[in-house]
């Protein structure tokens, strides 16, 4: 009989992944990246204080926040992905192993919070938003990317050739993403709604494409030797959608800046 209950299997299964991935992500991370440039063009505030970075990976924004506040908070489940974050001279940076949906911080604590394809795997988003919104300070915002739902789309598509089971994650729809940004008190000051896409040469490279950023879960499981026979994976293949000789994965991606209210 296991002790674990599902929802902390869930947490050390993306733990697992994430720290499997921490060597190559940045390589492979390309729509992250695109996301993350576009978001820190939204931090306006002339902020010399102290920033959150949710889900910090390998510290991929860790210079560039440390250009926009004075002290930067790198948080991750992953211990794994933080070792790779390197010390910037001359700044107040910091690195934090712990769970999103356990923030280890005092209420009011932080100028600002940043987070980058990251929430989305909160097992309680709305909790989530309602504890970020604590420890942000009054009048202080919090810039975020979240996956949205019809991201994987092609993966989801060609899994439905197979069989009518569910193979990806189910992600936020936009509707209700934005009803718990309301419940949790935030002041909506910026929302768009974006499609981002890998394209790669074969089928199969788009499939791993998950895997190699850490962001694998009910797909690997099918993609493992000895679950997924050889006709199966042929039909797969064959049924992923091709769109100007390129195979593409989808990314729905919100962007939001959210201001907890004086």
């Amino acid at each position: 009989m296991s002790l674990v209950n599902p929802e902390q299997q869930c947490k050390i299964a993306t733990q697992i992944k994430f720290s499997q991935a921490a060597l190559k992500y940045k390589e492979h991370a390309c729509v992250q990246s695109q996301s993350a440039k576009i978001l820190l063009d939204h931090i306006v505030d002339n902020n010399s204080g102290r920033c959150l970075d949710i889900g910090a990976g390998p510290g991929v924004n860790t210079f560039a926040l440390s250009q926009k506040y004075s002290e930067v908070v790198s948080l991750d489940l992953s211990i794994s992905m933080l070792d790779k974050i390197n010390t910037i001279n001359g700044k107040g940076t910091f690195k934090v192993c712990a769970d999103m949906d356990c923030l280890p911080f005092k209420d009011n604590s932080f100028d600002a919070i940043f987070s980058n394809f990251a929430t989305q795997w909160s097992q309680n988003l709305p909790k989530l938003l309602k504890n970020i919104h604590q420890i942000l300070k009054p009048g202080a915002k919090f810039y975020l990317t979240i996956v949205c739902d019809g991201t994987l789309k092609e993966i989801a598509q060609a899994w439905q050739a197979v069989d009518k089971e569910k193979h990806i994650n189910d992600f936020v729809k936009p509707r209700d993403l934005l009803k718990y940004i309301e419940q949790a008190k935030f002041k909506l000051k910026s929302y768009d709604l974006n499609c981002h896409q890998d394209h790669f040469s074969d089928p199969l490279s788009a499939i791993k494409s998950i895997k190699q950023i850490g962001a694998s879960n009910m797909v690997q499981k099918k993609m493992n030797k000895g679950l997924m026979g050889k006709n199966q994976l042929k039909i797969l293949l064959n049924a992923y959608p091709k769109s100007e000789a390129k195979f593409d994965v989808s990314y729905q991606v919100a962007y939001l800046t959210l201001e907890k209210t004086k």
